[in-house]
């Protein structure tokens, strides 16, 4: 049974438990509906059975927020946890290092060739040179343009020499490789951590609770609100049909609605079935 059907389940019983509470109107004690004037009708009808109502429908919110507040926080303890591992660290460790070795190895590449490599030294002053031009402005658009594909041009030849070194030294190429498969690693491990997660016994009964707690949240709200309503409509149906004993004539207004007895729903409808 999925969880529409429970609801549905939830509201039939409902129903069928507040009817079997509610007398028929022409059977309300008169000092009840008395009491009941001018106020909220549930005030006046079976109050015990609407504030047990509401007070249920309070502790099913709650339940409901819990539950929310489970499944909210449940991955990110979880994570933490997992993180926090002997496996987890040492690869994050790994990783850490083996960019460190990278990051020098690399840096020691273009040491050498601004040292040693013409052309790397001439594509990187022309870059800087205009890049230096197009931050001072007072250049058209056309002018602005030009410098600008120039500047891209001098960067990609520059990109081109230290590329071909990294790809030639060994111990760069020894760093990348390393480098990569830690980055592999934690990446694999952080996709375990998810698979794991989503077969979690205590994630799954978190997220089964969950849809319990709506579910029953739900039902205890529209179950508060159809009392009400209920009771706000038998109360009615009872004045209208009492109407000449408390002075009212063929006109008063009650709770939400005007009554005369010329309403299109109560007059005709209540008139029809209770008579005056």
């Amino acid at each position: 049974m999925n969880w529409h059907h429970m609801l549905w389940v939830y509201l039939l019983l409902g129903a069928t438990a507040l009817l079997a509470d509610v007398q028929p109107a022409a059977e309300l004690p008169e000092a009840r509906a008395q009491r009941a004037n001018g106020q909220s009708s549930a005030t006046g009808l079976d109050a015990p059975h609407y504030a047990g109502a509401r007070a249920n429908a309070a502790a099913a919110n709650m339940r409901l927020s819990q539950a929310e507040l489970a499944v909210n926080t449940m991955p990110v303890l979880l994570r933490n946890a997992y993180e926090q591992s002997a496996e987890y660290r040492a690869a994050k460790a790994e990783l850490k290092e083996a960019q460190q070795n990278h990051e020098m190895a690399r840096n020691k590449v273009i040491a050498g060739l601004e040292q040693t490599d013409p052309a790397y030294r001439s594509a990187l002053e022309q870059q800087q040179n205009l890049a230096r031009v197009l931050a001072a402005g007072n250049l058209s658009a056309k002018e602005r343009l030009d410098v600008a594909a120039r500047k891209m041009e001098a960067g990609n030849t520059a990109s081109k020499i230290l590329a071909e070194a990294l790809e030639a030294d060994t111990t760069a190429n020894q760093a990348k490789t390393r480098m990569l498969t830690a980055a592999r690693a934690v990446s694999d491990m952080k996709d375990r951590f998810d698979a794991d997660l989503r077969n979690n016994a205590e994630f799954r009964t978190a997220r089964a609770n969950l849809q319990t707690a709506r579910v029953e949240a739900a039902a205890a709200n529209s179950y508060v609100s159809g009392l009400a309503e209920i009771y706000n409509h038998v109360l009615a149906a009872y004045y209208y049909t009492n109407r000449d004993r408390y002075g009212q004539g063929y006109a008063y207004p009650y709770y939400r609605y005007p009554y005369y007895y010329s309403s299109p729903y109560y007059s005709s409808y209540y008139y029809r079935s209770c008579g005056p």
